[in-house]
C-alpha cells in the first residue's frame, strides 16, 4: 500500500513538472515596408533614424515570446481569448537594439475568416528625455483546428503555424514629437526553441527523483 502510494505521488510529480513546461518561439521578419507620417506629409523612405536607432528596408527582424501553454485564457465579449502572462522581444538587424514588450502586453487567439490566428501585442518605450514609444503587433496563422478553442497552441501545435507562415506578419508603429514611423514584413522563419524547464520545475523533478531514490533504499536496508 505504502508503495503504492509513493509511486502514484511521484507520478504526479514528474507529471506536473512535465507539463510545466514553456513553449518559446521565435520567428524571423525582414522589413518590406515603411513609411514616415507627419501632420503635413507621408514619406516612403529606405531607411530612418526616428526611433533613436537606424532602421532599413531589408534588416532583419528577430523576436521571440514566451508563454506556458497551460495559462488560462480570458474570452472576451466578441469571442477573442487573451493573456497578458507572456514575454515579448524584438532585435532590430544584426547591431540593433532589442526591445522588451511590456507594457501593456497581451497574446488573443480567436478562429476567424477559415483559420486558427494568434496575435501577439506590446508596447514599449525607447530613448531617454522624449522616449520613443514602440508598438507590435505580430500575426501568425494555422489551419483551422489547430488548437482548441480557448487555448494557446502547444509546441506541436507550432508546426502548423510554420507551415502557414505566408499569412503572418509584423507591424511595428512608432510614435515621436508627433511624427509616427510604421513599418512592416512578413514572416520568413518560424521555430520553437528548446524549452528549459523553471526552477520549480527543476525543483519538482528533483522531488520525485528523491521519492524514487528514498523508496529504493528502503527496499535493500535489512528489517530492523
Amino acid at each position: 500500500m505504502k508503495k503504492s502510494a509513493l509511486a502514484c505521488a511521484t507520478a504526479l510529480l514528474l507529471s506536473s513538472a512535465a507539463h510545466a513546461a514553456l513553449v518559446t518561439v521565435e520567428y524571423k521578419v525582414p522589413v518590406n515596408w515603411m513609411s514616415v507620417e507627419t501632420a503635413t506629409s507621408v514619406d516612403f523612405p529606405t531607411s530612418n533614424d526616428l526611433p533613436g536607432f537606424t532602421v532599413a528596408v531589408g534588416d532583419i527582424l528577430t523576436g521571440r515570446f514566451t508563454y506556458d501553454d497551460a495559462t488560462p485564457l480570458t474570452e472576451s465579449t466578441s469571442g477573442i481569448h487573451a493573456t497578458g502572462e507572456v514575454a515579448h522581444s524584438l532585435t532590430f538587424g544584426e547591431h540593433g537594439p532589442t526591445i522588451a514588450f511590456t507594457d501593456p502586453l497581451a497574446l488573443q487567439t480567436n478562429h476567424l475568416f477559415g483559420r486558427d490566428s494568434l496575435n501577439l501585442f506590446g508596447d514599449a518605450y525607447y530613448g531617454s528625455g522624449s522616449p520613443t514609444r514602440i508598438s507590435v503587433v505580430s500575426y501568425f496563422a494555422a489551419p483551422l483546428g489547430t488548437t482548441t478553442p480557448g487555448t494557446l497552441p502547444s509546441a506541436q501545435d507550432w508546426q502548423q503555424y510554420h507551415a502557414a507562415r505566408p499569412t503572418s506578419s509584423v507591424e511595428l508603429y512608432m510614435y515621436r514629437d508627433g511624427t509616427t514611423f510604421s513599418l512592416s514584413g512578413d514572416h520568413i522563419s518560424l521555430q520553437v526553441l528548446p524549452s528549459v524547464p523553471e526552477p520549480a520545475t527543476w525543483g519538482m523533478l528533483a522531488a520525485g527523483l528523491g521519492l524514487t531514490g528514498w523508496a529504493a533504499q528502503r527496499r535493500k536496508s535489512p528489517a530492523a
